[in-house]
């Protein structure tokens, strides 16, 4: 008898959509992401005052950016 085999399809990773669930995750003040948010990703003069609407590139940049790696934690303890 043959064996019934199935197909799971990856889950794309879900990004968080707002700053302040980003620098939740990051441990991170929200002012301090939005900041480099400004700098990073620069917004029409429309936009300001309006609420973030992160991008799965914006996501990854501030995850880059704010994320400490194995070896550069080692290298400030040494």
């Amino acid at each position: 008898m043959a064996k019934a085999t199935t197909t799971v399809e990856p889950i794309e990773e879900k990004f968080p959509t707002r700053p302040n669930d980003l620098a939740k995750e990051l441990d991170m003040s929200p002012k301090v992401l939005r900041s480099f948010l400004r700098q990073e990703f620069t917004r029409p003069a429309e936009k300001k005052n309006s609420s973030w609407e992160l991008t799965k590139e914006m996501v990854i940049a501030a995850r880059e950016r704010f994320t400490k790696e194995a070896d550069e934690v080692e290298a400030e303890t040494t």
